[in-house]
C-alpha cells in the first residue's frame, strides 16, 4: 500500500506541474503560437545580415495584447519587454505570464518605446496599420537595430509606404513572410477573388551600406528576400493586386478627379492615372518574369 500511495502522489504532482505548463525540472513548456504570431517569432530570431550570429539583446513586444508573442519568446530564452499604451492589455498579459509560470517580461505603460529605459535590439508590432507602425518606431528616442512589423493592412499602397518609410531611416529588408490568412470556407467561396486577405511579415535591419530599394522592391519585396515556403502566397498577391490596378487603370479614371478640388488630395487624377498603370506594369512583368517560376 505505501509504494500504490507514493506512486499516486508522485503522478498527481507531475501532472500538477504540467497543468501549470511547467515542467517537474522547472524547465517551462513551449507555448504554441497561431500562424502569424509564429511567422513574427520566427523573424525575431533571424540571423543578422553580416553573420550567423542570432540576436540576443533585448526584444520589445510593442502592442502586446494578450501577451501571447512575449510569453513564448521569453521561454525561448530570449529578454524580452513587454509594452502597451493601456492598462488593460497590460493586465491581461500579467495574468497571463503567471498562468504559463513565468515572472518576466518587464511590463511597460508606454506610447511605444518612449518610456521603454533599456536599450532595445528588435523592436516588433504587429495588428496596426503599417503608416502607424512606422510611425511608433520613428518617433522613439532611440533606433532598434531590427525591426518586426506584420501590418493589418497589406494593400499595394499601404506596404509601398511603410517600405519606403524603413529604406528612409536606414533599415533594409532582411527577410520576408508571405502568408495566406484565408479560411479555407472563404478559400472555396465565389468571394475569394475579392476578398484575399494576407499577411506579410516583414524583418527589417539597420544597415547604412545597403542600396536604395527600386520602385517594384517597394511594391512588392525582393523576392530572393521571401522564404521559400511562402512564394506561392506572394505570387498570388501580386496577381491579384495585378488585376485590381488593371481595373483601376481601365474602368474608374474619371472618378479619381472628383476630389480634385479638396486640399487632402495629394495627387491630381492624371498623376493616379499613371502611378497606377506604371505599377501594374512592373506587377505584370514580375508575374510574367522567367526568373519567377515558382
Amino acid at each position: 500500500f505505501e509504494m500504490i500511495r507514493r506512486t499516486t502522489l508522485f503522478s498527481f504532482l507531475v501532472r500538477r506541474c504540467f497543468s501549470m505548463n511547467v515542467l517537474a525540472t522547472g524547465v517551462k513548456r513551449p507555448i504554441a503560437l497561431s500562424p502569424r504570431l509564429e511567422d513574427v517569432a520566427t523573424l525575431c530570431d533571424f540571423p543578422w545580415s553580416s553573420s550567423e550570429e542570432r540576436p540576443d539583446g533585448i526584444v520589445c513586444d510593442i502592442g502586446c495584447d494578450h501577451g501571447y508573442l512575449a510569453a513564448a519568446l521569453c521561454i525561448r530564452g530570449k529578454n524580452v519587454i513587454a509594452v502597451d499604451i493601456a492598462e488593460a492589455p497590460l493586465e491581461r498579459a500579467r495574468s497571463y505570464f503567471a498562468a504559463v509560470g513565468i515572472s518576466k517580461p518587464k511590463l511597460y505603460l508606454s506610447d511605444g518605446l518612449k518610456e521603454v529605459e533599456e536599450t532595445v535590439e528588435v523592436a516588433v508590432i504587429a495588428g496596426v496599420g503599417g503608416m502607424t507602425a512606422a510611425q511608433i518606431i520613428f518617433s522613439a528616442p532611440q533606433a532598434p537595430r531590427r525591426i518586426v512589423v506584420q501590418p493589418t493592412q497589406q494593400f499595394i499602397g499601404q506596404m509601398h509606404q511603410l517600405r519606403l518609410a524603413l529604406a528612409s531611416h536606414g533599415y533594409s529588408i532582411r527577410k520576408e513572410i508571405w502568408r495566406n490568412a484565408n479560411s479555407k470556407n472563404l478559400d472555396r467561396s465565389k468571394k475569394a477573388s475579392l476578398a484575399h486577405r494576407y499577411l506579410i511579415t516583414l524583418c527589417a535591419d539597420r544597415d547604412h551600406e545597403s542600396k536604395a530599394p527600386s520602385e517594384l522592391e517597394l511594391l512588392v519585396g525582393d523576392r530572393s528576400r521571401a522564404f521559400e515556403a511562402t512564394l506561392g502566397a506572394r505570387r498570388t498577391w501580386i496577381a491579384h493586386h495585378c488585376n485590381w490596378l488593371r481595373y483601376l487603370a481601365t474602368e474608374t479614371a474619371q472618378h479619381w478627379g472628383k476630389n480634385n478640388n479638396k486640399t487632402s488630395s495629394r495627387f491630381s487624377s492624371t498623376t493616379r492615372k499613371y502611378r497606377t498603370l506604371r505599377w501594374y506594369k512592373l506587377l505584370e512583368e514580375e508575374l510574367a518574369s522567367s526568373s519567377f517560376a515558382d
